[in-house]
């Protein structure tokens, strides 16, 4: 008997891009094949107008039945048949960010799955909030791209969040068939380096090669399982610009960080950094973040490595 992997909660909007997200699902579901599937889409009722007593109108039943058709007949154009897997199709009604991370912590999956429009670049976004707030590992996928995974890159700082984003990626790396997984580390020359004697180019040499050093005992215990992972070097103060330029530049699919990260000498992967990853990057970026003493998309991916 084949071990299940666990559950993938996919979040829809009723637009056009939700055929990207679902095409993501398919990839997804393909090398992973998840015990559950729950396809939400959330009728947003903040809306709703009151009467001059205060009363509350009732919310259109048409609106919330035609949203349940829709909800339905994307799911039937969009989602491939996953032998492994239990599909709940739920249309909920509220405040859509309420109503998922509510969902989210009853229902514990160890992936949520949102998709993006990438034109919308502001900060403040149901995506970029997922990605904050929810409980466990979130994939936010841009619409119009295509579900690939050659090329993946984990941003590093050599916290054990950005260990865990690693392992996620090369266990991901490994069911989909990858050699290599890029990594990148980003440093920069605080404030006040001109009261060192020390050059800045020295500086800068000096902390490239700590940085080196981190990395190899980063990366020494890490499990490659069959995997070359390499690491470039920027001297660069924000992460997410240099993160975004190696997308543009190397032909990335999928950036994996972690969702928090430290702040010594280095350009953090936390709060900030990570958000304006998930509003700025044009490919899907995939927040790995540990589940308490729940089962984590790490162990899911690695239950599916060893039912293959």
């Amino acid at each position: 008997m084949l071990e299940r992997c666990g559950k993938i909660l996919v979040a829809l909007g009723l637009s056009d891009s939700d055929r990207t997200t679902l095409r993501y699902v398919n990839a997804l579901a393909r090398l992973i094949a998840p015990d559950a599937l729950d396809l939400v889409h959330v009728v947003d009722t903040r809306t709703v107008m009151w009467d001059l007593h205060g009363e509350r109108h009732c919310f259109p039943q048409d609106v919330v039945s035609d949203a349940r058709a829709l909800l339905h007949a994307q799911v039937r154009r969009g989602l491939e048949p996953v032998e492994s897997a239990t599909v709940k199709t739920r249309l909920l009604e509220g405040a859509p960010l309420y109503e998922i991370l509510r969902l989210a912590r009853v229902e514990e999956p160890d992936l949520v799955i949102t998709g993006r429009n990438p034109d919308k670049r502001r900060s403040g976004t149901l995506p970029e909030r997922l990605a904050r707030k929810a409980p466990c590992s979130v994939l936010v996928v841009p619409d119009g791209v295509t579900p690939r995974f050659d090329e993946i890159l984990v941003p590093v700082d050599f916290s054990a969040n950005a260990a865990a984003a690693l392992s996620t990626a090369v266990a991901l790396g490994q069911l989909a068939g990858v050699e290599a997984i890029r990594c990148l580390h980003s440093y920069w020359i605080p404030r006040g380096y001109a009261k060192n004697e020390r050059s800045e180019a020295e500086l800068g040499k000096i902390l490239r090669e700590t940085a080196e050093q981190q990395w190899q005992d980063f990366v020494r215990p890490l499990a490659r399982r069959g995997i070359d992972i390499t690491c470039q070097f920027r001297l660069e103060k924000y992460a997410s610009k240099a993160i975004r330029e190696e997308v543009e530049h190397e032909g990335i699919d999928l950036v994996v960080v972690g969702a928090r990260g430290r702040a010594v000498g280095t350009s953090i992967l936390l709060g900030g950094t990570t958000e304006r990853l998930v509003t700025t990057t044009r490919v899907p970026v995939l927040t790995v973040k540990e589940k308490g003493s729940n089962v984590s998309l790490l162990d899911a991916l690695l239950k599916a490595l060893g039912s293959a």
